[in-house]
């Protein structure tokens, strides 16, 4: 299957006065899994509709294979759709719903290659045998891969997915999570991806654009967005996450982030740009996995400091504690007792399962673990 090339230059979709979306720039090569993803509202479908050629944008350009395709009918841009509701014909069989959209190809006279591909396209996507029943008559995991193989079978060069494993519970929707990006690479075809679920689009993809309020907020590799997040919102959006406010101090060649409540912690100094920020009030994130935590003094490095557990919940396959740090009675259980409180998360183990519910304990926050977010 030929994979196209897709850019976006300065897309914008007016409303009447209402900004649903834009300025967008963005691109992905030719194979590429590209998830779009953000809260409801923040413009993600918007753009996936105006690639799709189902919304016409009000400025900026639409690219496929270096080629602008604004203008260009829905049924000629080579594009495959699959909708979050999957839109199946329930009085059609999967075999005639998986071919329904080679009635407006070229290939609709020739109906032992309409067949041919239709019984290709089901063994693609496990569903060889099933071609005669009704999507009644189909579990939900089975009807996201009818809806699937319809968009594949016209054999597109991209791909277009509109949340289709919303209507799924959660177990089947990581199963198909995995299947659904084997598929993708297997037959080589460029997908662009809409999502809410940010572990979602982490799974799937080879580059996330994460949206807000219709503008394109960041837009990169998941390990870059993840680990250093261009502002707060993205740094909350992307998973748990703890905030450290303070100012930046220089003490015999080490670099300290000085927050309140007299809590002093050594910074990575690469993350500095040769101490341009010294002397400056900045904003600094850490992850609530990348803290450590022992009962006893167990823990070798920098930055390892007193804390006290005032809260400890079981989530299943992690424990959550609420860890307070700094502050003059940080040994207290005194409730209204002052000082930073940062989110732990620890797996399942016998050792986080033996930390108390209450208590003093060591936390280390490695300084390589304290990225800045920008707040301009």
């Amino acid at each position: 299957m030929e994979a196209a090339s897709l850019e976006l230059k300065n897309l914008v979709k007016l409303y009447k006065d209402v900004l649903g979306v834009g300025p967008v720039s963005l691109s992905a090569g030719q194979g590429e899994f590209i998830a779009l993803l953000g809260p409801s509202g923040c413009g993600k479908t918007t753009t996936l509709r105006c690639i799709a050629g189902l919304e016409t944008p009000t400025e900026g350009e639409v690219m496929m294979d270096g080629e602008l395709i604004n203008d260009r009918q829905l049924h000629k841009r080579e594009i495959g759709f699959v909708f979050q509701d999957y839109a199946l014909f329930p009085h059609m069989t999967v075999a005639q719903n998986v071919g329904f959209g080679l009635r407006f190809r070229k290939v609709k006279k020739d109906k032992k290659e309409v067949q041919s591909r239709i019984m290709n396209t089901l063994e693609l996507v496990n569903l060889q045998g099933l071609e005669d029943r009704y999507p009644s008559q189909l579990s939900g995991g089975q009807q996201q891969r009818v809806a699937l193989a319809r968009a594949i079978v016209i054999r597109p060069k991209i791909l277009l997915l509109d949340e289709p494993l919303s209507n799924i519970d959660a177990a089947l929707r990581q199963r198909m999570q995995i299947e659904l990006k084997n598929l993708q690479q297997k037959i080589g075809i460029t997908a662009i991806h809409v999502t809410h679920d940010q572990q979602e689009a982490f799974t799937l993809a080879d580059k996330v654009a994460l949206f807000n309020k219709g503008q394109l907020v960041q837009f990169g590799p998941p390990d870059e967005v993840y680990e250093s997040p261009i502002d707060p919102f993205v740094a909350e959006f992307i998973g748990d996450t703890n905030f450290l406010e303070g100012v930046i101090r220089s003490r015999e060649g080490r670099f300290l982030l000085e927050t309140e409540f007299d809590l002093a912690l050594e910074l990575d100094p690469k993350i500095l740009n040769d101490g341009e920020q010294t002397g400056r009030q900045v904003l600094m994130t850490i992850r609530p996995q990348r803290i450590k935590v022992e009962a006893v003094d167990l823990l070798e490095g920098k930055n390892i400091i007193q804390g006290f557990i005032e809260q400890k919940i079981n989530m299943g396959d992690l424990y959550r504690f609420l860890i307070r740090l700094g502050g003059q009675n940080v040994s207290s259980e005194v409730a209204g007792t002052r000082g930073i409180v940062m989110i732990v998360n620890k797996y399942n183990t016998r050792e986080s399962r033996q930390l108390p519910s209450k208590g003093v304990v060591r936390v280390q926050l490695h300084p390589e673990d304290i990225r800045p977010v920008n707040t301009q």
